[in-house]
């Protein structure tokens, strides 16, 4: 690996472990443990719960948009674990999702 190539890796790792820092201390959602519960990769659900939250519609936070982000990141997993089910999905979110708040959106 080259000079350069290799400080951008651990550039962008120490990027990734103080963003991680960072947002265990605000009260975001402990993804590693969701992603493990599920049965899929930290990168997985985080790419599909990105790119669920840019293609939902509907106000932010309203019941309307908290369903349909729900459906489009469970259908996203599914497509890297076929045998994932809503259940399982519902129980995984649930699990780690502070009183009063929807980790989707």
């Amino acid at each position: 690996m080259k000079p350069f190539a290799f400080s951008l890796v651990v550039a962008g790792v120490s990027l990734l472990a103080a963003a991680t820092a960072v947002t265990a201390r605000a009260g975001t959602p402990p993804v590693a443990a969701i992603a493990s519960d599920l049965g899929v990769g930290v990168d997985d659900l985080v790419a599909c719960t990105l790119d669920a939250r840019s293609h939902a519609e509907g106000a932010k936070g309203s019941p309307e948009r908290k369903a349909l982000v729900r459906a489009l990141v469970l259908a996203c997993l599914q497509d890297t674990r076929p045998d994932l089910t809503a259940a399982q999905f519902d129980a995984a979110v649930a699990k780690y999702r502070p009183a009063g708040e929807s980790i989707t959106d």
